[in-house]
């Protein structure tokens, strides 16, 4: 599998060649709105040129260094409609009305998204395209072509919590201190607790997954 990372936050673009000899092309978050201009624009353009298109688009969860390039991608719709991706896995809000969709900022939060969300709308009316989009909970197995998805989280707890939170309030969830400056081994000396009140609704709620082709496992 081959990634784009830059800094912080998370961007993946993985290519896999299935038994047709195609290229399937998944996105896995997009980084800040910084890495859609530095590398992930670039890295998809490389895809146009080769002839190949956008398989799905995978948004973990809606902290600004995951969803922000994402966020730049659906704004830039006319180079979105050439990738003609056919998928999105997103956990985005049930049933909130479009009043608290369209009261968007520029904060890490729910209301980044709202502004994903309103861009999917958007993009979908003006190019009357039909987009599949999926909701992914623990234990569902989703296939993208030939590979496969194993999700491990978030629970369905955590899931219904995300979005009474953001039905109720749309207010700010993200942490507000970041980890940028740590090195990685510092993290080896800490466990992990998912179950702590130190780990965001935004990070608990995050989608999780094995992804495999044959038997290659990421």
């Amino acid at each position: 599998f081959d990634a784009t990372l830059e800094e912080h936050g998370d961007c993946f673009l993985v290519s896999q060649k299935n038994s047709e000899n195609r290229y399937v092309n998944i996105l896995i978050d997009g980084g800040t709105r910084n890495t859609y201009r530095r590398e992930l624009k670039p890295a998809l353009e490389n895809l146009l040129n080769e002839g190949e298109s956008l398989d799905a688009i995978i948004v973990t969860h809606i902290d600004d260094d995951h969803i922000g390039g994402i966020i730049q991608l659906f704004s830039d719709d006319e180079f979105l409609y050439k990738l003609n991706p056919q998928k999105v896995i997103y956990n985005m809000p049930i049933n909130i009305p479009t009043s608290k969709l369209e009261k968007l900022d520029n904060n890490i939060s729910f209301r980044q998204g709202n502004l994903l969300d309103v861009l999917i709308r958007k993009y979908k009316r003006k190019y009357r395209v039909s987009i599949d989009i999926t909701r992914a909970i623990e234990n569902d197995v989703m296939m993208r072509d030939e590979i496969r998805l194993d999700i491990l989280t978030p629970s369905i707890e955590d899931a219904f919590l995300l979005n009474k939170a953001w039905d109720k309030n749309n207010n700010y969830i993200a942490a507000t201190k970041n980890d940028y400056d740590q090195k990685i081994e510092a993290f080896k000396e800490t466990p992990l607790d998912i179950n702590s009140n130190s780990i965001s609704l935004s990070n608990k709620s995050s989608i999780s997954f094995i992804m495999s082709y044959n038997e290659k496992k990421s």
